[in-house]
């Protein structure tokens, strides 16, 4: 799952198999869509642009999408601890779905469970999560 940090906006990226050949993506061909969990309407439409606020290139055998969240102008802002889904539309055809996680913690501590489990303390080698 991919998690986008909320602190300090700027450039955010996504790492994504968006199943594109380097022709549809010389082109930044798609549509994106993203919609927060629950929500049948979208909160931001996308149309990535070489040098807008949003764009995509190749890394390998996966692509990337660079959002400026400074830049772009959404319905609603994407709130901390959220989920939201994203689906990208090329040529008529799905070529993503997936997820993200949003969050104003830092990214390098992050724990999607944190808090949420005590250890105890055993005379046996086992570690029990409560």
């Amino acid at each position: 799952m991919n998690y986008v940090d909320l602190t300090g906006g700027g450039w955010k990226t996504l790492k994504l198999n968006a199943n594109l050949d380097d022709s549809d993506l010389a082109l930044n061909a798609g549509a994106w869509t993203i919609y927060k969990d629950g929500n049948s309407s979208p909160n931001i439409i996308l149309t990535p642009i070489e040098g807008g606020s949003s764009f995509m290139t190749a890394q390998g055998y996966y692509q990337t999408l660079s959002i400026d969240l400074d830049t772009l102008v959404f319905d609603i802002d994407l709130e901390d601890e959220s989920q939201y889904t994203i689906e990208g539309i090329a040529n008529g055809k799905t070529i993503y779905r997936g997820k993200f996680q949003t969050t104003a913690k830092d990214l390098a501590d992050y724990s999607v469970n944190e808090g949420k489990y005590t250890e105890r303390v055993t005379n046996n080698n086992y570690t029990i999560l409560d």
